[in-house]
């Protein structure tokens, strides 16, 4: 059995969730409970989910793509 410790997992707390309209800093985030990335260049408002539902993000870290600047989600900023 694989047990974790706290230093495996970061602790995860309401600052760390964004919603849709909200204005955020640049960066990649993931909509959650999908496969749904946003990606903004600058500071900028995230998107909605046009399903009637609230639209709940969570900040990701940057990826190889973003560093090497190939790393577009579904929506850039510009």
């Amino acid at each position: 059995m694989l047990h974790r410790t706290s230093a495996q997992l970061p602790e995860i707390t309401m600052d760390d969730f964004f919603i849709a309209g909200q204005k955020v800093a640049p960066g990649r985030y993931r909509l959650v409970g999908s496969q749904r990335d946003v990606c903004l260049d600058r500071e900028d408002t995230l998107p909605a989910s046009l399903d009637g539902k609230v639209a709940v993000y969570v900040r990701r870290p940057a990826t190889w793509a973003d560093l090497k600047g190939g790393g577009r989600g579904e929506r850039s900023s510009s």
